[in-house]
């Protein structure tokens, strides 16, 4: 059932209320908010559609899946080396005794949809061969 709109609503008035604009104003400003309401319920379920969502509705996806945004990567090529070019003496960061290995990465919302897509599989194996299934033709 799609939601209806405020117009629909005033098309059930009965024939006897419908002449008369005090009658037609008072339902139209009662039903309003309610048509208002059933539109963003009906798009709602598309907005956190793991295709669909972008930004932030994919990072609450994320939260329900289970799998963050952030991931850890090391930190290569950063701290001082007399082995790479461009990190000697005057040129590198000195890794200080509470300096971190790794940072954190934001994934692009592509990247991050495939991952979600995977760890949603990874939450549905119940660890049998069978499970696997044949690409499709």
């Amino acid at each position: 059932m799609s939601p209806r709109n405020t117009e629909e609503y005033l098309a059930l008035i009965t024939p006897y209320h419908r002449g008369r604009p005090k009658y037609s104003k008072t339902v139209a400003t009662v039903v309003e908010p309610v048509a208002e309401a059933q539109a963003v319920l009906s798009d709602l379920s598309l907005t956190f559609d793991l295709d669909t969502a972008i930004g932030v509705q994919l990072d609450h996806v994320g939260e329900w899946v289970g799998r963050s945004r952030y991931v850890n990567i090391p930190l290569a090529s950063v701290w001082f080396s007399f082995d790479i070019e461009g990190l000697g003496w005057n040129q590198g960061i000195w890794k200080g005794r509470f300096d971190p290995d790794t940072g954190l990465y934001a994934l692009d919302d592509e990247t991050y949809r495939s991952l979600l897509k995977l760890k949603i599989i990874a939450n549905q194996w119940d660890g049998t061969i069978e499970f696997v299934r044949e690409p499709m033709e």
